[in-house]
């Protein structure tokens, strides 16, 4: 689990050597950390709207011309990112967001 936030050079710097204050292994724990946050976050955020669909069975109100261009600026975004190989935490929050 730890190797999520950090790399292995850094959880034995911390966690095996004591080295509490490795300031750059900090700074990636913690930048993983908050993509990862981010990436929680973006789970929820269409929730209520989802929820209120489904309450009235329908739609109405919604614009399509919005909804595509949301779509497809996600779509783009995590296409970009995947094909870069770039960590899941920095682009997780699209690809939930075209879910």
């Amino acid at each position: 689990l730890l190797l999520l936030f950090m790399s292995k050079e850094c959880v034995e710097s911390i966690f095996l050597e004591f080295n509490l204050l490795d300031v750059p292994c900090l700074k990636m724990a913690l930048s993983k950390a908050l993509g990862y946050a981010i990436v929680l976050g973006s789970v929820l955020v269409k929730f209520p709207q989802i929820l209120k669909i489904y309450s009235s069975g329908s739609v109405i109100g919604l614009a399509l011309s919005t909804f595509l261009l949301e779509t497809f600026c996600a779509m783009i975004n995590v296409a970009y990112n995947y094909a870069q190989g770039f960590p899941f935490s920095t682009w997780g929050e699209n690809f939930f967001i075209l879910l």
